[in-house]
């Protein structure tokens, strides 16, 4: 039905783009627009991954949040946990979706239960259980690069973010956010040279 009204009310290529951002489906998309993607380093828009759980995980607590005289810190997350995992039956549980929703729920309990401090064992025990359920997917390139990208975010931003300080809160939050960018790309380059043979140079614009 989505894809119907898509192709019904877009022209071009933007149904099959926007179809692909919003399922990972990439069936509908141009291979030239597909290739322009990878070139810029933006190919993890087109797939459903973890970025795409994680705004709409940040989304879903930005509202509850809104409501915290009738729900509860815990039953906000409880709540956006239930609907990641609708919308990654809506997906079609492919395996990078199945990965982010399951390392997502892990952090984001984890959070509510106070045992954050260490990040990079949540992430790791989400690896951990995932690979139990399906060990080849360490082979896996879409699985190799999302936790080494999580695996930056969690070691390197911490350490800039401490240096990035200015007055413009908006300005701070542009470099913040260009800062988990260049955290998750520096631990993922070489495995994007190894396996696509080519550097992302719009990488920081980009993402």
């Amino acid at each position: 039905r989505l894809r119907e009204l898509l192709y019904h009310h877009l022209e071009g290529v933007q149904p099959g783009l926007m179809f692909a951002m919003l399922v990972g489906d990439k069936s509908g998309l141009d291979a030239d627009l597909e290739r322009q993607f990878g070139l810029g380093g933006l190919l993890h828009v087109l797939a459903v991954s973890g970025l795409h759980v994680g705004i709409v995980l940040y989304i879903l607590m930005f509202v509850l949040g809104k409501f915290t005289r009738f729900i509860s810190k815990r039953n906000a997350v409880l709540i956006s946990i239930a609907i990641i995992w609708i919308y990654a039956a809506i997906t079609g549980f492919s395996p990078s979706v199945l990965r982010a929703s399951f390392m997502f729920s892990v952090l984001a309990i984890a959070q509510i239960t106070g045992r954050n401090k260490n990040s990079i064992n949540v992430l790791f025990f989400s690896a951990f259980v995932l690979l139990l359920f399906q060990p080849l997917w360490v082979y896996d390139i879409g699985f190799q690069l999302s936790y080494l990208a999580m695996t930056g975010i969690f070691v390197l931003y911490p350490l800039v973010s401490k240096l990035i300080y200015f007055k413009n809160k908006w300005l701070t939050k542009i470099l913040q956010g260009t800062a988990v960018g260049l955290s998750a790309q520096l631990f993922t380059v070489p495995l994007t040279l190894f396996y696509f043979h080519q550097f992302p140079n719009y990488f920081i614009l980009t993402n």
